[in-house]
């Protein structure tokens, strides 16, 4: 894919290979090698163990009733089917240029070509997506566990320690960049991601009583505007509205 790894024949020796990854030549093997048989059919043997694995998912599916209850064919059916047909179809391929001298090649490989294409456009919407998301997920918690050792953001509010200043920082730098206003008018608390959680209900409750929101010397704490957006139909304002 994208040239990352890709072979070519050696100059003066037209049966031997040379493999490429990212443009580096890594080793050499000749074409009728055992070595040769077992790397460019590489595709063949992920394909066999991904229908393994298919079959294991889909016997557990069949014969685990909590599971059988719990299931959606959109979130649990589809990605199986999806994989067993990427694998047949790419298996397809080989079997008609090694037994069948290319019958159908070409119709196999539009078959394949666009289940492929059809899993990467249903990739962001479906379980495959923790592919990705997993390991996102262990870099924000490395990224917590850093910042965690370092200084803490203390609440305008109640003085209160409650996430690391560094993460708060970065919060307030991405809302801002992405449009987002939550700007305080206070001179000890210009943005909203320096209240704790504790304090923001606080805040949240007050603002639909109509009490004042006091800071930690009694002063009054107001609320970013546009925070609290009018319910669209049922003409009552919100506090972004009142202020204005």
């Amino acid at each position: 894919m994208w040239g990352w790894l890709h072979f070519e024949t050696i100059p003066g020796a037209l049966d031997t290979y040379r493999a490429f990854v990212f443009g580096v030549p890594v080793a050499s093997f000749r074409i009728e090698s055992v070595t040769a048989f077992l790397v460019l059919h590489g595709m063949v043997w992920c394909s066999f163990l991904v229908m393994g694995g298919v079959m294991l998912a889909f016997r557990r599916r069949i014969r685990d009733h909590g599971a059988a209850a719990a299931q959606q064919f959109g979130e649990d059916i589809l990605p199986l089917l999806v994989l067993a047909a990427i694998s047949v179809s790419g298996l397809m391929l080989t079997v008609s240029y090694t037994w069948m001298r290319g019958y159908a090649y070409g119709f196999l490989a539009i078959v394949h070509a666009i289940t492929v294409v059809l899993t990467l456009l249903w990739l962001p919407f479906g379980k495959f997506f923790h592919v990705f998301q997993r390991p996102a997920q262990i870099g924000v918690a490395l990224y917590k566990e850093a910042a965690r050792m370092g200084e803490q953001a203390a609440c305008k509010r109640c003085a209160a320690t409650f996430a690391p200043a560094e993460l708060i920082r970065d919060l307030t730098q991405v809302e801002r960049e992405l449009g987002f206003r939550y700007e305080l008018d206070r001179r000890d608390a210009d943005h909203y991601q320096q209240i704790c959680p504790r304090c923001r209900r606080a805040l949240f409750g007050l603002a639909q009583g109509g009490g004042p929101a006091r800071g930690r010397r009694g002063a009054a704490l107001s609320l970013p505007r546009g925070l609290f957006r009018s319910v669209r139909g049922t003409g009552r304002r919100g506090v972004g509205d009142r202020h204005g």
